[in-house]
């Protein structure tokens, strides 16, 4: 048997593969969103042995249990499964490097490893990632023949829900399409097979092993080596609940999977339509076929998640694969340097880093604009260099083209392009992923995000410190069923979800809502507000609103608060008999409530 060593490809993919990690680790931690918390706080459950609900997705829940169990809970463990799915996309390339050609799945690679829109969802827990990685990652080691591998991924793609049975159905389309239509170039009409992963054959002792470990990987990752046997019943409703999603709307507008494809994936959106064009209008080549496929898989895909009623901007973590596959095709024709004529090349390279430049002071002033009136003389100067970076631009890659061949100044004005760009992405994964959610909004999150956690865990923290000498130690009663919420007091060991307060309950903390302000009580409370849900105003955002959230993710917000009442005693001078007088409210706090002014129980909904 011939053993393969490793080679610099190998090293190179190994690079890629760390920079998909790294840039995945280093964009600053935000708090689990309600989407989130509700799959975390299964896992947990799992991990403490309480009943629970699995839902659709039992490889994230029982899996992630399993990691909570060893290791502890936590944000970053809580989306660790997505991120190794996510981080492991980057290799979907070295599979089809001789189909793809090994530059073009190279650029493929590095693509995936800094879309900032798969970096994102490599992020979110309980999303769709586990099912995208895992899922195309294993039909690819069968393509290689090897089944054993694959069978385990697809298996884990299963049980990671309806985005699995989603991204199937894209593929199946995908296929029907392409088989009904007869799209191929003349010449490969009666062989198909010459793009098409070489699977092995539905006899073979190979596929067998295949569909052997891909059973054993469902009965034991979804039952959690037989702990939990409901894990088979939750898979089951997999497919169920995709279809659900077919007849109740989201809400969420077909138009924010547009804008996120143009704001997140400009360089792949530019180079993947030239190539589809090039598919169609151009002469046949050796990757016309696959480009064709590819074009196919990409418009499928995504014309089933604008339709999908249920559909989340998450949804384009499928065509986003497909249409990187089509840009790093058109990308890697211009990556060839002419051996011999050096000049050229250091021609090429010299428009390149011009380019960069003028693409940087566009983007300053494109910046600037969003902090200056229209109107103002710095508005109409920054419109200035805006539009002579881009007449410079123009006019240096035409007089190189007429200076040099031709192909020396197209070489030039994409690897310039996909510089600049690319540099963009980079900057987007850190602008779609910050603490301070009351500012920066990112359209791949479900739902709303989650405010003043840090701030609210420390004051409850500092509380329980003042009244008995440990942070963990105050009893808390919760009129707040919110699954951030829960996530993040499920610590604290005193803490109780209840629907009311009983007259005779004084715990030493109440948590509601802004509108949950009536208390009955022999103590009096002071209140202190948390911003706890924050969700963009996408339907009221104007142009200068849209100039701000491209250029630093800002955007105006809807934000609801949650109120942590303190039982007065718990403070210096805050007698067990003594009632709050009426005072102005101090800047970020609640009124108290004096006794005589209460009425009826807590809490009012």
């Amino acid at each position: 048997m011939k053993n393969q060593s490793l080679t610099i490809e190998h090293a190179v993919y190994f690079g890629v593969l760390f920079l998909a990690i790294v840039v995945r680790l280093i964009a600053p931690e935000s708090p689990l969103s309600d989407f989130e918390a509700s799959w975390a706080m299964r896992a947990w459950d799992v991990a403490q042995g309480n009943p629970t609900e699995i839902g659709a997705q039992p490889g994230y829940v029982l899996l992630t249990g399993l990691l909570f169990f060893l290791f502890g809970s936590g944000d970053q463990l809580a989306r660790l499964l997505p991120l190794i799915a996510g981080s492991l996309l980057v290799l979907l390339p070295f599979f089809f490097r001789e189909r793809l050609g090994r530059k073009a799945a190279l650029v493929m690679a590095i693509g995936l490893a800094i879309d900032p829109g798969l970096v994102a969802l490599s992020r979110l827990a309980g999303g769709p990632m586990m099912a995208v990685g895992f899922g195309l990652l294993g039909l690819a080691a069968f393509s290689v023949s090897q089944t054993v591998l694959g069978g385990i991924l697809v298996g884990l793609a299963i049980l990671s829900g309806p985005p699995f049975w989603a991204g199937m159905l894209g593929l199946g389309l995908t296929w029907g399409i392409l088989r009904a239509f007869r799209i191929f170039p003349r010449g490969e009409r009666q062989n198909p097979s010459k793009w098409l992963p070489d699977l092995p054959g539905s006899g073979s002792a190979t596929l067998r092993a295949g569909f052997i470990s891909g059973g054993g990987t469902l009965l034991l990752a979804g039952t959690l080596f037989l702990r939990f046997p409901q894990g088979l019943g939750a898979m089951a409703t997999a497919l169920p609940a995709y279809v659900q999603g077919w007849l109740i709307p989201s809400g969420v507008p077909a138009s924010r999977l547009g804008l996120a494809l143009m704001m997140y994936q400009p360089l792949a959106l530019v180079f993947g339509l030239i190539s589809m064009g090039r598919a169609w209008a151009g002469k046949p080549s050796d990757t016309t076929a696959l480009r064709r496929a590819l074009g196919v898989w990409f418009l499928a895909a995504l014309l089933l998640a604008l339709v999908y009623p249920g559909r989340q901007v998450a949804e384009l973590a499928w065509p986003l694969v497909s249409l990187w596959g089509l840009a790093a095709l058109e990308i890697a024709r211009y990556l060839k340097w002419e051996t011999g004529q050096s000049y050229e090349n250091i021609v090429s390279w010299a428009l390149a880093a011009l380019l960069v430049v003028l693409f940087s002071a566009l983007w300053v002033n494109v910046a600037g604009l969003s902090v200056v009136q229209p109107g103002d003389r710095v508005y109409v100067l920054r419109w200035v260099v805006i539009g002579g970076a881009i007449m410079l631009g123009v006019l240096s890659t035409l007089l190189v083209a007429t200076a040099w061949p031709p192909q020396v100044a197209t070489r030039g004005a994409v690897l310039g392009v996909c510089l600049a760009l690319g540099v963009g992405m980079l900057s987007g994964i850190w602008g779609g992923s910050s603490r301070d959610t009351s500012r920066k909004m990112d359209v791949w999150t479900p739902g709303a995000m989650t405010g003043q956690q840090d701030l609210l865990m420390r004051t409850l923290g500092d509380l329980g410190e003042w009244s008995a000498g440990r942070r963990d130690s105050l009893d808390v009663v919760v009129l707040v069923d919110y699954p951030s919420l829960r996530w993040s007091l499920r610590q604290l060991p005193y803490v109780r979800f209840q629907e009311t307060v009983s007259p005779g309950d004084l715990p030493s903390a109440i948590v509601t809502t802004a509108e949950q302000t009536a208390l009955k009580a022999a103590f009096s409370y002071r209140g202190q507000d948390f911003t706890w849900r924050v969700s963009p105003a996408w339907d009221a955002i104007t142009a200068s609103d849209w100039l701000t959230w491209l250029v630093v993710r800002r955007a105006p917000t809807v934000s609801e608060q949650i109120i942590v009442w303190a039982r007065a005693d718990l403070f210096p001078g805050g007698g067990s008999s003594e009632v709050q007088a009426e005072s102005p409210v101090a800047e970020g706090e609640t009124q108290f409530i004096p006794e005589e002014e209460i009425e009826s129980e807590l809490p009012l909904r």
